[in-house]
């Protein structure tokens, strides 16, 4: 959004439900703070369609040459954003005004990989890496072992050591290759080893 200078423009916050239902209000408070002064959200159903609210909402950005954020959780196949996409240019918004704010999964970097990469590229995409996010830091393994090392600091026990498990991409992978949806999404997989007495314990952790 740097590159837009004028910052009386309208800006209209989108958030695809479920998750953009959290994301939209915190985008659209982001924008004010950042001097923004005409800025408004909303929510909409990609799968289904909009209510008359929300199509008012986007029709009166779209009249008056507004900017749409599309945000949600990360893009797994991109038919969902293409849906959502579809949405705003039926209320006349046009492709060029239309901006996509999504972080990027850990184990599925390349959002244009798929079928639906050609029409992704044709819109301004704004991505947030998994090393950007403040979850990703706090779950960095440095970070976990010298919270266990706090944690378990006491008489006759002690943590070893604390490492992340590959076996994290393994249970994304097992997800997308069964009908059970695991959410292993934004975890990831520890292992270390517990000293308690005489004892060694390993412990996994998720």
């Amino acid at each position: 959004m740097a590159e837009v200078q004028d910052r009386s423009r309208p800006i209209l916050a989108v958030g695809c439900r479920s998750a953009g239902s959290y994301f939209a209000p915190i985008l659209h408070a982001c924008l004010k703070l950042r001097g923004w002064e005409s800025v408004d959200s909303t929510t909409i159903r990609p799968n289904i369609g909009t209510s008359p609210s929300e199509d008012q909402k986007l029709a009166a950005v779209a009249a008056n040459c507004g900017i749409a954020v599309l945000t949600d959780e990360p893009i797994g196949t991109g038919s969902t954003l293409i849906k959502a996409i579809r949405l705003l240019q039926r209320t006349k918004i046009a492709r060029g005004n239309i901006v996509a704010l999504f972080p990027v999964h850990l184990n599925s970097r390349d959002c244009y990989a798929g079928s639906n990469g050609p029409a992704l590229k044709s819109i301004r995409m704004i991505t947030l890496l998994p090393e950007e996010r403040h979850k990703e830091q706090v779950l960095d393994a440095r970070n976990v072992d010298r919270a266990l090392k706090t944690y378990f600091e006491r008489d006759n026990e002690f943590v070893e050591s604390v490492v992340a498990d590959d076996r994290s991409a393994w249970l994304e992978s097992l997800s997308e290759a069964t009908s059970v949806r695991l959410k292993v999404e934004q975890n990831q997989l520890f292992l270390g080893i517990l000293h308690i007495a005489d004892d060694r314990f390993r412990l996994q952790g998720l």
